[in-house]
């Protein structure tokens, strides 16, 4: 069991690849059930953490297996209902069909559907960190209190094949977040499919999809890697209240509110509310950053002056003698 356990998280964290499309048909197997099919193979990770963590007969690999069997359990129930989020939207589980759906401008994505999947992407992203084991949720490993948790008793090749599994499913998860939410392999400004036959074709078309889809991909793998440089590591106790007392009833009243508002609210106000949201998403952050790129440019001044006004020659303040 101790030399069987690495290997079945490798496998857990790479069949989430058979059904993952990376553009328009380019998919090993193009599964009806395609959302159950990542959900499942990407929670069974766990099996072979806590096989590990007990059959390496020390007390710091156990502790580290059932704190990130608690922890996976935990998180998978919010992050399963914001998937389902999108795709009550979508009304398919079919992840090749959802990526196919949202075709064209950038309003067009399920992250600008409504206001409830707006919100369940952020949820989404924030416990599949988790599930990865990913700072700041990174318990089962936890070097200040565990050694180095269910993989202590691990080297060489067995080692390398726990975070190659960690590595893998952090691709996996982002790339199912970019599926459901950002678009898929679409860019959000080309109004047409690229791999239609009347426009690149498949191979050529597929081609750029490819390079968006990985694109979209390495862009949510580095937001996890600059949380975990970015935030201090949590207590065990305080990642099991966020999820149990926080994201578990958030994602209960978003997938509720998915559905009322497919059911009530007119089409209209949807695509009002549609252009309002790819709206904020995309001036908000430019906004922002401007207007801290103008903050370190002030705070970049000599002494004694200050930057001129609409970019005009910096004035001098001088005291009189």
């Amino acid at each position: 069991m101790f030399r069987l356990a690495p290997y079945l998280a490798f496998c857990a964290s790479f069949c989430g690849f058979l059904a993952l499309p990376f553009g328009a048909g380019l998919v090993a197997q193009d599964l009806s059930v395609g959302v159950f099919f990542m959900l499942a193979v990407l929670s069974s990770e766990v099996f072979g953490i806590v096989l590990a963590g007990y059959a390496s007969a020390s007390k710091w690999s156990l502790f580290g297996g059932v704190r990130e069997a608690a922890q996976v359990v935990s998180y998978e129930v919010p992050r399963a209902m914001c998937v389902v989020v999108p795709v009550c939207a979508a009304g398919t589980l079919n992840l090749n069909v959802v990526g196919a759906q949202q075709a064209g401008w950038l309003w067009n994505w399920n992250l600008f559907h409504d206001p409830f999947t707006f919100v369940a992407f952020f949820i989404f992203f924030i416990t599949s960190t988790a599930s990865c084991k990913r700072a700041p949720f990174d318990l089962a490993e936890a070097e200040s209190e565990l050694v180095a948790g269910f993989h202590t008793e691990y080297s060489g090749i067995r080692w390398s094949y726990f975070f190659l599994a960690e590595y893998g499913s952090m691709f996996a998860v982002s790339g199912l977040a970019a599926l459901l939410f950002l678009g898929g392999w679409h860019t959000g400004f080309l109004p047409f499919e690229p791999s239609a036959p009347e426009h690149l074709g498949f191979w050529l078309g597929n081609l750029l999809n490819l390079i968006v889809f990985v694109g979209k991909c390495w862009v949510l793998v580095l937001v996890m890697i600059w949380v975990r440089w970015s935030f201090p590591r949590l207590r065990i106790d305080q990642v099991m209240m966020t999820c149990l007392k926080y994201f578990l009833p958030i994602s209960c009243v978003l997938l509720v509110g998915v559905c009322l508002w497919q059911l009530l609210v007119p089409a209209i106000v949807a695509l009002a509310v549609k252009y309002a949201l790819a709206f904020v998403s995309v001036f908000v952050p430019l906004a922002v950053f401007a207007s801290l790129f103008r903050s370190a440019g002030t705070a970049a001044a000599p002494a004694g002056q200050l930057p001129g006004a609409w970019g005009g020659q910096p004035s001098t303040l001088s005291g009189r003698r």
